[in-house]
């Protein structure tokens, strides 16, 4: 695993499409969403991941939802192209102060 973190300076998600018709031997179906997330962290080149939503349905919302300057922390596979986890500190913090609002009514 190969994690990496600081300030954000960009963030893009783009959904990709493998294959349009399933083939012999393809490692893939077409109807798996695949999405390719290009970043930047601060003072570093920009790079490129893969991101499969099938294992953690939440990561790609969570990507989006992050801005830049806020500093995040991403884990990435041991070959560096697939995104396991992406954490965002600013957002989680956010969270942990609204804190849990179940039960009430407005």
């Amino acid at each position: 695993m190969i994690i990496e973190a600081g300030s954000l300076d960009f963030v893009s998600v783009e959904f990709v499409r493998l294959a349009r018709y399933r083939t012999r031997r393809q490692a893939r179906s077409h109807r798996a969403p695949t999405y390719l997330v290009r970043y930047r962290l601060e003072g570093l080149a920009t790079r490129e991941a893969w991101v499969d939503p099938r294992t953690k349905p939440q990561l790609v919302w969570r990507i989006r939802s992050s801005h830049p300057q806020d500093f995040v922390t991403i884990e990435l596979s041991a070959n560096g192209n697939v995104i396991v986890e992406w954490t965002n500190q600013a957002f989680d913090a956010l969270l942990n102060e609204l804190g849990d609002t179940s039960g009430e009514a407005d």
